[in-house]
């Protein structure tokens, strides 16, 4: 009770009362019974944490013996210390990472043992860490460096066996680069024959080859080139020269008097053929000069007889006049053949202007009696963009012609104008598919306008659907013969509006075949489907107007001839790179 008194005064407050009364003698021993078991487990406990950062690598002799002492003072002093110790700890487990291989390992074993033995502050703890991640960045900079170089060699092609580079320290991976970079991408531990070496082999074997072909004796190379190919490159390399400089060898031989010592002759004869000899008949002529001179002639009659590498023919190639070719513009052959398909079906489908001579009810019961014929077409390449221009809804521009007027003016009689007039409604009724109705007008003349104007005012204000055709029976409506002298312009202004139908025809299948959906021949019903298809799949650039016609129209001739006109110009827009709308 004594010792608890003296370490634990707090905890034996109690308890002292017992003391001197034999009476208390049982509660005083379940007292210190109580306080023994609770340092014993204050031991223990402290113990085992002390034993946990022990293996960490911290030095804890001294916090195990005041464990021993008072238990619980030294508890709460290591709850105090844990942070402290915990980033010791830590920064000892960097420290063990680090490669040291190369530089720093005894500066980092110092440091180590300082983290272990020694109580330090934060201070140098934030010290320690701003060491590990200066020498880890210095590493990895390193290392770095050397896998560029061994990607270099990957590329071009000289790497031949391929190492795990990460399990490889900072000085391992660096002798790892060396030795390839000195082996030329070879392996150091491989039985087989190198790729570098299989490609120089089968390189030198096709050089001598060629060699041998023309004629020079390299049998002695191509026998040595699968055992020792380096040689053999070395040796091929050093005559080189002499091989391109076999003519002046010839010539400052055939200079001096072989007569004087045929064998010799022979010998040189042979060597002259031979790669590996040029070098050293170059360098003996002189030593050959001296000795051929203090000889007597051997054979008056020998000559020598070098052997000559065949020599290629030059060609004379005829150069043209004018050396730089014209940059022809590229065309596309697919563009044109859909074109040409397109007018091809143009012509097959859509309906001519009808002769004045002509009987329209002929034609309609012989159309009626040919069956369609509808060709799929293929779907263009890119949808042309659909935009109008918004001349129809501008200011009035000055009139322009539709058609060239003529030069000279006659006098126009108002019947003969009245039935161009008629004639021109005709063929308009027919282009816009209303055959019976066209019937009609032939036969019935003037009298039978009423049917035509209703036919087509039931047809004017359809939504959705391309404005232009609105435009265009408006237009039409306007332009009804009256029996009068101005039927001559109203002739020709009913003529343009017909020239515009097959325009807004093909312009109206393309669209359907973009879509999926074919032409079914009948210029109105096909329109109002297009309409229908563009508000689902509008088409690029600016929407296509898909509402009623509400434009003011005038009544005057000047103005209707205006209003022609724009709209020819909305129904044929300009060409977008070549390709017509």
């Amino acid at each position: 009770w004594e010792r608890f008194a003296r370490y634990w005064p707090s905890q034996t407050e109690v308890s002292s009362a017992y003391i001197g009364h034999l009476d208390q003698t049982d509660r005083l021993r379940d007292a210190v019974d109580e306080m023994d078991a609770l340092w014993k487990k204050l031991e223990l406990d402290g113990l085992e944490l002390l034993e946990t950062y022990e293996h960490a690598g911290l030095e804890v002799s001294e916090w195990r013996q005041r464990v021993f002492d008072d238990p619980m003072n030294a508890m709460e002093r290591i709850t105090v210390e844990r942070q402290r110790w915990d980033a010791r700890v830590a920064l000892i487990e960097q420290f063990s990472t680090l490669d040291t291989s190369f530089s720093g390992e005894e500066e980092v074993a110092l440091r180590q043992q300082l983290l272990a033995t020694e109580d330090i502050g934060h201070d140098v703890l934030d010290e320690m860490k701003a060491f590990i991640e200066r020498f880890t960045r210095r590493v990895e900079r390193h290392r770095v460096m050397l896998e560029e170089e061994l990607a270099a060699l990957r590329r071009s092609g000289r790497l031949e066996h391929e190492t795990r580079t990460t399990e490889l320290n900072l000085v391992e991976l660096e002798r790892h680069v060396a030795h390839i970079t000195r082996s030329n991408g070879a392996y150091e531990s491989s039985s087989q024959p190198s790729m570098v070496h299989s490609k120089m082999q089968a390189s030198i074997a096709s050089e001598l080859e060629s060699l041998r072909q023309a004629g020079w004796g390299v049998d002695k190379w191509l026998t040595e080139v699968k055992d020792a190919p380096l040689q053999v490159a070395r040796a091929l390399s050093d005559a080189r020269p002499h091989l391109q400089r076999h003519d002046v060898l010839r010539r400052r031989l055939l200079a001096l008097p072989w007569k004087r010592d045929v064998k010799l002759a022979l010998e040189v004869e042979m060597m002259s053929q031979q790669p590996h000899w040029l070098a050293h008949l170059n360098l003996q002529i002189p030593n050959y000069t001296t000795h051929l001179a203090s000889r007597a002639i051997e054979d008056e009659g020998y000559e020598l007889q070098l052997w000559q590498p065949p020599i290629g023919r030059p060609t004379l190639m005829p150069i043209p006049k004018q050396r730089e070719r014209k940059v022809l513009q590229p065309a596309s052959a697919l563009e044109e053949a859909h074109e040409a398909m397109l007018e091809a079906m143009d012509a097959g489908e859509e309906e001519k202007p009808l002769d004045e001579n002509e009987n329209v009810s002929e034609k309609v019961s012989r159309e009626r009696n040919e069956p369609a014929i509808q060709q799929p077409l293929p779907a263009p390449k890119e949808e042309l963009q659909e935009e109008v221009e918004e001349v129809l809804e501008t200011k009035e521009l000055p009139a322009q012609p539709v058609e060239a007027a003529s030069t000279a003016a006659t006098e126009v009689n108002a019947v003969d104008a009245t039935k161009k007039a008629l004639t021109s409604l005709t063929n308009l009724v027919a282009v816009l598919g209303l055959h019976e109705l066209a019937t009609t007008v032939e036969q019935g003349g003037l009298e039978a306008l009423q049917d035509v104007r209703r036919n087509l005012a039931g047809q004017v204000n359809v939504a959705p659907r391309d404005v232009r055709i609105g435009r265009l029976l408006r237009l039409s409506l306007r332009l009804l013969p009256a029996g009068d002298e101005d039927d001559n312009e109203r002739a020709r202004l009913l003529a343009a509006l017909s020239d515009m139908v097959p325009t807004l025809k093909r312009w109206t299948r393309r669209r359907l075949e973009a879509r999926h959906s074919g032409s079914k021949g009948n210029f109105l019903a096909d329109a109002m489907e297009l309409g229908v298809a563009l508000e689902r799949i509008p088409g690029l650039g600016q929407h296509l107007p898909l509402e009623e016609d509400n434009w003011p129209l005038p009544s005057d001739m000047v103005g209707l001839t205006t209003e022609v006109s724009n709209l020819a110009r909305s129904v044929n827009l300009p060409s977008a790179g070549g390709v017509k709308a």
